[in-house]
C-alpha cells in the first residue's frame, strides 16, 4: 500500500520540481549540475509542502470532502486555468500574462476566502440564515463569479501592453513560430 502510494507521488513531485526548473529557473549560465542541485531542492520542498496541506486538510472538520473539492477548485484551479485556457484564444499578450494573471486570480481567491462570509448575506438583504450547504454553494459561486470578472478581465487588460516588434531576434522567432499568421 505503502509503495503504491510513493509511486506516483514521487513522480509527481518530480514533475513539479522539472516544470519549475526548466521553465522558471533554468537560465543559460546554470550548470547541469546546478540545475540537478535546484531540481532535488525543489522536489523536498514540494514534499514538504504537500504533507503539510495534507495535513491541515486531516486537521480540519468544519467541510465535507464534497466542499473541500468545491472549495479546492474554486479557489486553486481557477486561478490556473483561466490563463491557460484564454491564453489560446487570446494570443496577442505579453509574456508576463500568463503567471500575473495566476497571481491576481490567487489574490483574488484569497481575498475572498479570507474577507466573504456568506453567512452575513442574509442580513444584509433581510432575508433567513443560510444552511451549511447554502454557505458553500454561494461561496463557490461568488468565487467563481469573481474570477470571471477579475482574472478574466485582468488578463485581457494585459493585451494594453503587447508590443510585438519589441522582442529581440530569437525571442522573436519563438513567438512567430508559436503563433503562426
Amino acid at each position: 500500500m505503502l509503495a503504491a502510494t510513493i509511486s506516483p507521488m514521487s513522480t509527481g513531485l518530480n514533475r513539479n520540481a522539472g516544470i519549475f526548473i526548466r521553465n522558471i529557473y533554468q537560465a543559460p549560465h546554470h550548470s547541469e549540475a546546478r540545475l540537478l542541485k535546484a531540481g532535488r531542492w525543489i522536489t523536498l520542498l514540494n514534499g514538504l509542502l504537500a504533507t503539510l496541506l495534507a495535513w491541515a486538510i486531516a486537521k480540519q472538520d468544519k467541510l465535507g470532502f464534497f466542499e473541500l473539492v468545491m472549495a479546492v477548485s474554486s479557489l486553486v484551479q481557477m486561478p490556473l486555468t483561466i490563463p491557460a485556457l484564454l491564453a489560446v484564444i487570446v494570443r496577442r499578450t505579453p509574456d508576463w500574462a500568463g503567471w500575473s494573471t495566476v497571481l491576481v486570480g490567487t489574490l483574488v481567491s484569497a481575498s475572498l476566502y479570507l474577507g466573504f462570509h456568506p453567512t452575513q448575506l442574509p442580513a444584509w438583504l433581510g432575508g433567513s440564515t443560510l444552511t451549511p450547504r447554502e454557505a458553500a454553494d454561494l461561496t463557490f459561486a461568488v468565487t467563481v463569479l469573481a474570477h470571471l470578472v477579475v482574472t478574466c478581465g485582468f488578463f485581457l487588460l494585459t493585451r494594453l501592453w503587447y508590443q510585438p516588434k519589441g522582442y529581440a531576434p530569437q525571442r522573436a522567432r519563438q513567438v512567430a513560430d508559436f503563433l503562426p499568421t
